[in-house]
């Protein structure tokens, strides 16, 4: 019922971050982040790939329990480039979360776009679950302290998610520190820093809006060795939270369970000449054992009894296996 989805690294032309300026943003794609090591060596980091990855599987599923409603995550892209060209590709109305890693000197951020702003708003809010058109929010209308708290509950729901991705490569903490709208006001990333922007396009009911994950490439220095290992694959695989909450659902399904005390065969002319107060003799005794079905698979067998004044079964044997040879619910 899981599948395991592997990207392909791309093939990246011989680009490098310089000092102070940057030639030609680096390539789009997947998770292929090329990092500065000096002006002719750039990095691959494959196990930044599988947190990214799991990060989008993991919201997906908060998501749906957050806005009660069909919600879908889809990693859009992941780039690396200047702080200062990442703002040039922003438009207006967006919320700057600035967070705190307890393992990592610098901070890193989490953007909210109006359109999943004017999202938060209206589904958690009870408002119009159906967009006649594009949400919009007027590019100069300043954010009121409930909206900024609705986003607030969102981003700590995302950076739990975040750090759960993380752990797979290295246990990280992320906290929300503040909140700004002005991207001058941010102040822990300078506009010529290199950054990784993940990218995720969030639809929430008929409503679609943008996150972005900004990590600075220093950042990542702490744990550079171990996001340059090779990901082989293993217990938390690519979809163990789908996984988890399949199972979980299928232990809740409803399905209608049959006692057959005797199955007789009857000749059809029989059958036509019953009429009120005819009896049928069953050979069978208040002893015999009974079997609980579901359709046609029998799973378990028991004796007729009695409890509290009702009928009840004291099941003797299960027969579980009679439904599949391996059945395993992990």
């Amino acid at each position: 019922m899981s599948s395991t989805s592997k990207s392909k690294p791309e093939k990246s032309p011989k680009t490098a971050l310089k000092k102070k300026e940057v030639s030609n943003p680096l390539p789009k794609g997947g998770a292929a982040l090329l990092l500065q090591k000096d002006e002719t060596k750039v990095e691959h980091f494959p196990m930044l790939d599988v947190v990214f990855d799991k990060f989008v599987q993991h919201l997906s599923l908060d998501l749906r329990n957050f806005f009660q409603t069909n919600t879908e995550s889809k990693l859009k892209d992941v780039n690396s480039l200047t702080f200062s060209e990442y703002l040039q590709t922003l438009s207006p109305n967006k919320v700057f979360n600035i967070v705190k890693t307890a393992n990592w000197d610098s901070s890193n951020l989490i953007v909210v776009d109006k359109s999943l702003i004017y999202a938060l708003i209206n589904v958690l809010m009870g408002g119009k679950r159906q967009a006649k058109g594009p949400a919009q929010l007027k590019d100069d209308r300043s954010f009121s302290g409930l909206e900024f708290n609705l986003v607030e509950r969102f981003v700590n729901l995302t950076l739990n998610e975040l750090a759960r991705a993380f752990s797979v490569v290295y246990p990280l903490s992320f906290t929300l520190d503040r909140q700004e709208t002005n991207s001058k006001l941010i102040g822990t990333v300078s506009n010529q820093s290199p950054v990784i922007v993940c990218s995720v396009k969030i639809d929430v009911a008929e409503f679609s809006g943008q996150l972005d994950v900004v990590i600075p490439h220093i950042s990542l220095d702490p744990i550079r060795e171990e996001l340059l290992k090779k990901h082989v694959g293993d217990s938390f695989g690519a979809q163990g939270a789908w996984r988890s909450y399949l199972t979980n659902e299928l232990l809740q399904t409803e399905f209608e369970l049959s006692a057959v005390l005797l199955e007789e065969t009857q000749l059809l002319s029989e059958v036509l000449n019953w009429k009120k107060g005819s009896s049928l003799k069953l050979e069978t005794h208040q002893l015999d054992e009974i079997e609980l079905r579901c359709e046609s698979i029998q799973l378990a067998k028991g004796k007729l009894g009695h409890h509290n004044g009702m009928i009840s079964i004291e099941v003797d044997e299960v027969n579980l296996n009679t439904v599949t040879d391996e059945v395993k619910l992990e």
